[in-house]
């Protein structure tokens, strides 16, 4: 499945952005990755739903404007016909045990994972 599935990275940090997009690359050179540098604009392509099979979804949960936190919260008010077609996943460099237990609140997200991605990291989505 991981080959064919789109991939979305939500992050500010353009180096963040970078190595997850080459670490996804080298693990799965045929991927259609697509980044946002903030979550509101991921949300508003996430409302329009344009995918026919799952994305995996990577989102930063320390960003200005809308945080990963504020953007999981606005997802999970998203019909379940369009929450059925993301996989979201923290990806943040946020070892801060307050927001480990908050990320487990919300009933989407498949895990919390510390930056960088890695390659074996991947292979385990």
């Amino acid at each position: 499945m991981a080959q064919s599935t789109h991939y979305i990275i939500i992050d500010d940090n353009e180096i963040d952005i970078f190595i997850a997009t080459k670490m996804i690359e080298l693990s799965f050179p045929n991927a259609h990755i697509i980044t946002f540098n903030n979550a509101s604009d991921a949300l508003e392509m996430v409302k329009k739903n344009p995918f026919k099979k799952p994305a995996i979804m990577l989102v930063d949960i320390n960003m200005p404007l809308m945080n990963g936190f504020q953007f999981m919260e606005e997802f999970e008010k998203l019909s379940d016909e369009t929450k059925n077609l993301f996989i979201p996943y923290f990806l943040t460099s946020s070892i801060n045990e307050s927001d480990v237990a908050f990320a487990k609140t919300f009933k989407t997200i498949r895990k919390y994972i510390n930056k960088p991605l890695t390659s074996s990291c991947i292979l385990d989505l």
